[in-house]
């Protein structure tokens, strides 16, 4: 017996817990404590055995009720001990422990002794701490920032977090969007974010990722958007910030919507000027400006008698078969643009009764009067499938590129009168 105790507490002493073994008299005599307690509080084994009162006055104060209150519970019951506290060392740092203490019964069950061990978590602590000061701080960064960012988790796209930039820009509530996925919120397409997430693991982070939100308010946005893995709470998320570029990007497509038109502009202006006829003067304009308006567009021409519109042959992207001969001005938007003898713009012609089908689907039309010494010829008439597709620009461009024709198809009537009268 005395070898086997001699070996456990070989064994014991070699480990770097703290192992102890207290009676279960009412005292709670110390039976046993190993070194290691001198490494983990500045006092010996001996010191500790001696005052039965020494755990008790090392435990921080802070933690001293809470640690009274369960130690009486559990040996009131016999039920394990299993707490963390700080204990204050004999040269006034503070440890952190981990207790774990147990009653140890014989085989019919009586109470024999009282078995613990005391671990050493500071490190862990400290850890813990830092992570979660850390943290802290990310959040407080997180939601001062004026760039648009949340925090989804990793796996399935769950929002933990949001600040208020990003909440503006999605028009919802933080209320709203905590515990839903971006596909549930219409973000993402599932298969989408699937192929999002394994590009996001394979580079670690993406960015300069052009997003847009169509149903915002104010929409749609225009963003770039910067995705990083990080790690909150031990969950792998995605850290995602959006910068708003939507005003740059109506810039941008300004001017290059301005770029396209001052070379259609350009070219209609060469047309004029190397086009023979009035055919070709009208079928090279409609080819040029159906660079810009890819849907529908064509010129109609009014007869002599001023009260019929005839599609002319160019005419893009239109079944216009039907009307070779023309329709009067009473029919359609060309004819009341007409009969009013100024510019129309309808934004949605399902609720235009006169308005005339010659393509499928169409929403938008803008028709633009064309003028040869102040009478009106014709009119140039472009049409979308997307509602209110034209504004103000498109108005002021067709009006010049009609304006061109007119002045074009005026200096070739006129060069066949001089030419006509020279024959004379």
């Amino acid at each position: 017996m005395r070898d086997a105790e001699i070996k456990y507490q070989s064994l014991v002493e070699q480990i770097s817990a703290v192992v102890f073994l207290d009676d279960i008299n009412e005292a709670e005599t110390t039976l046993y404590m190993s070194p290691r307690i001198e490494e983990l509080t500045g006092y010996t084994s001996e010191e500790w055995r001696a005052d039965p009162d020494i755990w008790i006055k090392c435990i921080h104060p802070e933690d001293q009720e809470r640690i009274s209150r369960e130690y009486e519970r559990s040996h009131k019951y016999g039920t394990p001990f299993a707490e963390e506290y700080r204990l204050i060392r004999r040269d006034g740092r503070t440890v952190w422990i981990k207790e774990d203490t147990n009653l140890i019964r014989d085989k019919d069950g009586n109470p024999g002794y009282w078995q613990g061990i005391l671990l050493d978590i500071t490190k862990e602590r400290e850890t813990q701490a830092t992570i979660q000061e850390s943290e802290e701080r990310f959040r407080r960064v997180f939601h001062a920032s004026p760039i648009a960012t949340c925090v989804v988790v990793l796996e399935d796209g769950r929002f933990i977090d949001a600040n208020q930039a990003f909440l503006d820009l999605i028009g919802r509530s933080l209320k709203d969007l905590l515990g839903r996925t971006s596909v549930e919120l219409g973000f993402w397409q599932r298969g989408n974010r699937e192929l999002f997430v394994r590009q996001l693991k394979e580079h670690g982070a993406l960015q300069g990722i052009e997003t847009q939100y169509t149903n915002v308010p104010n929409g749609p946005k225009d963003t770039l958007a910067y995705y990083e893995l990080i790690e909150l709470g031990g969950q792998p998320c995605i850290l995602a910030m959006f910068y708003e570029v939507t005003e740059q990007k109506k810039a941008q497509k300004a001017m290059q919507r301005q770029l396209q038109e001052l070379s259609v502009l350009h070219a209609v202006a060469i047309a004029g000027t190397e086009s023979y006829s009035e055919d070709e003067i009208i079928e090279r304009v409609t080819k040029i400006t159906g660079q810009v308006y890819r849907e529908v567009c064509g010129i109609l021409l009014l007869n002599d008698q001023g009260d019929t519109l005839t599609p002319h042959p160019s005419y893009l992207g239109a079944d216009i078969s039907n009307w070779k001969m023309g329709y009067p001005l009473t029919q359609g938007i060309t004819g009341k643009a007409v009969l009013l003898g100024k510019t129309l713009c309808i934004g949605e012609l399902s609720e235009e009764a006169g308005y005339i089908e010659i393509a499928s689907g169409m929403r938008s039309e803008l028709c633009v009067l064309i003028r040869v010494n102040e009478r009106v010829i014709g009119v140039l008439n472009v049409e979308s499938r997307k509602a209110n597709a034209f504004d103000e620009g498109d108005e002021r461009f067709l009006n010049t590129i009609a304006g061109g024709l007119g002045t074009a198809l005026e200096k070739l009537r006129l060069s066949k009168k001089n030419s006509s009268a020279q024959g004379n």
